[in-house]
């Protein structure tokens, strides 16, 4: 049986070793430190952001305000419905009806 000779001259020397172990254990110690800073500005954040998405106030209408406001759109809807079909038929832009609104506008600006 033969003995082979392992060629340690390019191997450092196992002080060596040692080194670049310490070396990286403190880096990852340090990356670690990074990270937690990192997650902890980003939950701090995220708190934040979640503090200001929430709105402290808040409005609530009783029910003859929510009946007025139905009955308003109901008829603002009839009277859009009115002005289409003026617009149409062309009796929104009759002379009498023009002089009207402005007598009405200068009356109202003086």
């Amino acid at each position: 049986m033969e003995l082979r000779n392992n060629n340690q001259g390019d191997l450092p020397p196992a002080n060596r070793y040692a080194d670049i172990r310490q070396v990286t254990e403190s880096r990852n110690a340090e990356l670690q430190e990074t990270v937690d800073r990192v997650r902890k500005s980003v939950e701090e954040r995220q708190e934040q952001t979640e503090q200001l998405g929430k709105s402290l106030d808040s409005i609530e209408l009783s029910e003859g305000a929510k009946n007025f406001v139905e009955e308003a759109s109901s008829g603002r809807s009839e009277r859009i419905a009115q002005l289409r079909a003026a617009v149409e038929d062309g009796s929104l832009f009759d002379r009498d009806r023009l002089a009207r609104a402005a007598e009405r506008l200068l009356s109202d600006s003086v």
